[in-house]
């Protein structure tokens, strides 16, 4: 799965042929209390509260949907949808009996099916980096959702994060493998302009880090290794350089000092109109 994730299979998971693998892996971020909890911080500044009808775009399996729903219960709706029916099943089977107000669709996102202001708020994380086309997502996203509405969408910034290492000039070839492998790597930058491009009112930003301490979660989520073994096989990298490299951070980590740090910028839009 992981060199698929490399080279871009969550742009059509369902062709990847292990969709199951996709999902899985958004699983082990969504399960990450940490990131529950930050999310929540983020719907909570964004308004998203009760009543509310809210679609949450690139769904994936449903974590921030869930998450969602639970802050318009009992009388809002959450719609997520993706474009992958791997996983609108997988989020349908998962919250299946939950009690939430919340249901998954399939659809493009550069073509929603809703008509124009249907919802009150629209969300997005970690999507926009895959699609063919941000800008359209962004604009449909706009599109949907009411006058005085709010769009929230937070990216990361691929060329911008950090593994603390005992080589730096290899941990930064490997932060530039991990950008080249993905569509818009740079996209977390650009959230701000895409929000007024599609007419927002008034757009505020808010920085975040998530900072890593454990090299396996670490891996886990960027695939350090994964990113290392092309580095050699491209030949970017010396099978010993990578070797070296990877025991040092196997020495940072027993020790305590191992640090990633990945930043996100987050826009919170308000609809024009």
């Amino acid at each position: 799965m992981a060199n698929r994730l490399l080279g871009g299979g969550f742009q059509d998971v369902d062709r990847t042929g292990t969709p199951e693998a996709f999902a899985e892996y958004l699983e082990h971020i969504g399960t990450d209390e940490r990131v529950r909890r930050l999310n929540r911080k983020r719907a909570e500044a964004a308004g998203i509260a009760a009543g509310l009808r809210v679609l949450d775009v690139g769904c994936g399996v449903g974590f921030d949907a869930s998450l969602l729903a639970e802050l318009v219960a009992p009388a809002g709706k959450v719609i997520g949808v993706d474009h992958s029916a791997a996983m609108v099943e997988r989020a349908t089977a998962r919250l299946a009996g939950s009690g939430l107000p919340v249901e998954f669709r399939t659809a493009d996102a550069h073509a929603l099916p809703f008509d124009d202001g249907v919802f009150d708020a629209a969300w997005t994380e970690r999507v926009l980096v895959h699609v063919a086309d941000p800008a359209q997502v962004v604009r449909e996203m706009f599109r949907v959702v009411r006058p005085g509405g709010t769009v929230v969408i937070a990216e990361a910034d691929y060329h911008a994060y950090v593994i603390d290492s005992l080589d730096p000039a290899v941990a930064g070839q490997i932060i530039a493998r991990h950008a080249r492998g993905l569509r818009h790597a740079d996209i977390g930058r650009r959230v701000r302009r895409l929000c007024l491009e599609a007419g927002a009112a008034e757009v505020r930003m808010r920085p975040e880090i998530r900072l890593v301490h454990d090299l396996e979660y670490a891996d886990k989520v960027l695939l350090l290794r994964e990113l290392l073994a092309a580095s050699v096989a491209e030949g970017a990298l010396a099978a010993e350089e990578a070797a070296a490299w990877w025991s040092g951070l196997e020495e940072l980590h027993k020790s305590g000092h191992f640090l990633v740090g990945l930043p996100f910028f987050v826009a919170f839009a308000r609809v024009g109109g």
